[in-house]
């Protein structure tokens, strides 16, 4: 019986789309690809901003020295954010009736400059001070020195929350991801791209869209 949930964010909860940012670097002329982003690969540029190896400065710094021209900090992050698409209300709806019925987590592979949007867009659009406000703990990878798909990632969250790891599920969009959490004994549900969370989540959740 499932009686927690730990949900990815972007490409689950939240609306992303990658290329977007990667044309917009491009526009700047900053070649940093779709693949530097999602790989899971380490060492990448990427990867240490979303394990909290250096500071948003630090990795805004490091893309303009990339670049093959002089651009502004500003354009850089407008460029670094124009991948967040945002909420919807059903999904966030949705997730307010699943925490009627079970003990819910987040975890995210994300960076401070990416949360503060979210977390903006939550508060000034949806009412909602914050993650905080709808989730039991919302563990980010930056904040955590860990990313998705290191195993320690998910036995540090089942620890901390004293979950049963055949007792929860772990939802995400990426099937390096959930393999991950499969084999940290989780269990897992990889959301395709293409299908509503309300429609992917298994039937014996108890709540329907």
């Amino acid at each position: 019986m499932i009686k927690n949930i730990i949900f990815d964010l972007g490409g689950v909860l939240y609306d992303i789309d990658f290329a977007r940012t990667t044309a917009a670097l491009a526009d700047l002329g900053i070649p940093l690809t779709e693949e530097n982003w999602v790989s899971g690969q380490q060492q990448t540029l990427i990867d240490t901003f979303e394990r909290g190896v250096i500071s948003t400065d630090e990795f805004i710094a490091a893309l303009q020295r990339g670049g093959d021209r002089q651009v502004s900090r500003r354009q850089v992050e407008q460029a670094c954010c124009a991948l967040l698409l945002g909420f919807t209300q059903q999904r966030l709806t949705y997730l307010q009736q699943l925490r009627n019925k079970y003990a819910i987590y987040l975890l995210s592979n994300t960076n401070p400059l990416h949360l503060s949007v979210v977390e903006a867009e939550l508060n000034e659009k949806h009412s909602i001070g914050g993650l905080s406000d709808l989730f039991i703990h919302p563990y980010t990878s930056f904040t955590m020195g860990l990313r998705k798909p290191d195993l320690a990632i998910y036995t540090t969250v089942l620890q901390e929350q004293q979950l049963v790891a055949a007792e929860t599920l772990f939802v995400d969009d990426s099937k390096l991801n959930t393999d991950a959490a499969a084999a940290c004994g989780l269990q897992v549900l990889h959301k395709p791209a293409d299908v509503e969370l309300c429609q992917a989540l298994p039937e014996y959740l108890e709540v329907s869209c």
